[in-house]
This record gives C-alpha cells, structure tokens and sequence, in this order.
C-alpha cells in the first residue's frame, strides 16, 4: 500500500467546447494513471478516466471525489484516488 501524506497541488487550464444552445459542455476525457518506475523503465499499474466537462459550469465548482482506478497489473489488487477537484470559467468565447 502506497500513500502519498503531503496533498499535491496541480493547476492546469482546460479548453471545454460547448454548443451556444446548450448549457452543458462537450466531452473532456482525461486519464489519470500510476505508474511504477524501476531501472529508468515506467510501467502502468492502474488507471482511470474521468470526464472533465461534467464538472464546468456557469458557477464555479468544487467537488471531492473517489476516483476507483482499474488494476493494470497482475501485482495490483486494488487502486483508488481522491482527489478534490475545482472548475472555474476564466473565458468564453467564439473558437476561431
């Protein structure tokens, strides 16, 4: 069992499409994975997807979430990932 005692902080800018009748966005899929390093080689251990633009919105957002991450090795019995997660709109407008 691994767990990391010191939260991470990572901020990262998303471009998310929507149509102009619509309030709802497109489709932002990300994939969150561990990896395991050992001689200089990295290996996938377990990993997850998650659909960003479920989380944008008009209002800014902050949800907590329990991410379940899908076992990629034979070594691994089980992964999970919590993570808190923040959406702000910092611009819209018309893609060019």
């Amino acid at each position: 069992m691994v767990v990391w005692v010191v939260p991470e902080s990572v901020d990262v800018v998303v471009t998310l499409y929507r149509d102009p009748h619509s309030t709802t966005y497109d489709d932002k899929e990300w994939t969150f994975l561990v990896e395991n390093e050992s001689r200089g080689r990295r290996s996938v251990v377990a990993a997850a997807a998650l659909d960003l633009g479920r989380f944008a919105g008009p209002a800014p957002t902050r949800v907590a979430l329990a991410l379940p991450l899908r076992p990629r090795s034979r070594k691994v019995a089980a992964a999970s990932l919590r993570l808190s997660l923040s959406a702000t709109v910092l611009h819209e407008g018309h893609p060019t």
